[in-house]
């Protein structure tokens, strides 16, 4: 077993269902790329794990050159789904990828449509049927952390407002397990750099939103299992802000990769 290293410094999603993998390749800053120029260069490219190949797929209506894009597929919906940082054109958006048509749809939703942000994080849930938004950074000057957590439908291309993370946080790692979605690490500042002494790193360990209540704790109980006194949490979480949650109960372990 060997580990390949990937381009994809723009954004990289797995397609669950053909184990392929997507991603943007990072490219060289320009002056066009301030501009909205979709001219520049952009490279989205598939890769197989199985023969390690790359192959440069289409890029038509594809989103902003030089923004970062959160992407995660849905198996529900057979598409990529990805989140437009709103970094660079004061508009962030949510596009689909289609992996059979190779080309990109920006996503006309409704709801509680997410203020613009900056590096959030966004998972999907329930095989694809829902995607989770929550926190980042918001772009108007000052810059705040934002804690607000939002649900998408892919049916019905709705938003719907979620109620608060309990900590305001940018480029956190989280997760959906079940009816749990679990948040960890992430920034408290809106600069890492630039900071009155203070450690801007979550160190508060993680925090659950049941989808179901819509309610927040700080204990995770895996599927199919109910807590016990043999049930043991460990928490790893690292300066920049990446965590691990391994939950390991008498039954069966699993990891969650956060």
């Amino acid at each position: 077993m060997s580990w390949t290293n990937l381009p994809f410094g723009g954004g990289i999603v797995t397609d669950l269902d053909t184990g392929l993998i997507y991603g943007i390749e990072d490219i060289e800053e320009s002056p066009e790329m301030y501009k909205g120029n979709l001219d520049v260069p952009w490279k989205f490219t598939e890769f197989n794990p199985a023969n390690k190949s790359f192959t440069n797929v289409e890029k038509r209506g594809r989103p902003y050159s030089m923004n970062w894009v959160s992407m995660v597929y849905s198996s529900a919906a057979k598409r990529i789904f990805g989140y437009e940082d709103g970094l660079h054109n004061d508009q962030a958006t949510l596009w689909s990828y289609n992996t059979t048509s190779k080309d990109w749809t920006l996503v006309n939703v409704t709801g509680d449509i997410p203020p613009t942000r900056s590096l959030p994080c966004l998972v999907s849930a329930y095989s694809g049927k829902k995607l989770i938004l929550a926190g980042g950074l918001g772009i108007k000057e000052p810059a705040a952390v934002l804690n607000d957590v939002y649900s998408f439908d892919v049916s019905t291309l709705a938003w719907t407002k979620l109620p608060n993370m309990p900590l305001a946080v940018w480029s956190q790692s989280c997760a959906v397990s079940g009816d749990s979605f679990i948040f960890m690490g992430g920034f408290t500042s809106p600069s890492i750099f630039d900071y009155d002494g203070e450690n801007p790193v979550n160190n508060e360990g993680p925090a659950i939103l049941n989808l179901t209540s819509n309610t927040w704790g700080t204990r995770y109980t895996p599927p199919g299992q109910t807590p016990s006194s043999a049930d043991r949490t460990h928490l790893t979480l690292s300066k920049a802000g990446f965590a691990a949650l391994a939950v390991i109960s008498a039954a069966a372990s699993s990891l969650i990769t956060l």
